[in-house]
């Protein structure tokens, strides 16, 4: 089974950045990419225009979900859009810290 990145991240309408950037990267590199949804934004290949976070609360639902059935080898972490977000994936991180880390700073 090819190794899972487990991808932190929000999900971009236009297909050009955020979550199904990170699954095509991913999978041109022969890993696996599942993912935790941070976020739904409202943007096109020019613009952001807003964005709808996902609670704390279904962040961890989803990544507790994937870890329990998949063999995550890194965790990648693009935008998490709150405060909360933040504070979720610090939690997950420290209940997980044998995962690799991969941090893509993300500007919104």
């Amino acid at each position: 089974m090819r190794p899972t990145v487990l991808c932190f991240s929000g999900l971009d309408p236009s297909g050009g950045a955020g979550l199904q950037a990170d699954i095509e990267a991913i999978g041109q590199s022969g890993a696996h990419a599942a993912i935790a949804c941070t976020a739904l934004t409202i943007q096109n290949s020019q613009q952001v225009f807003g964005f709808e976070a996902t609670s704390k609360e279904l962040l961890l639902a989803q990544a507790n979900a994937v870890v329990e059935d998949l063999p995550i080898k890194c965790i990648k972490s693009g935008m998490l859009g709150t405060t909360d977000n933040i504070a979720a994936l610090a939690q997950f991180l420290r209940e997980h810290p044998d995962y690799l880390y991969v941090l893509d700073p993300v500007l919104v």
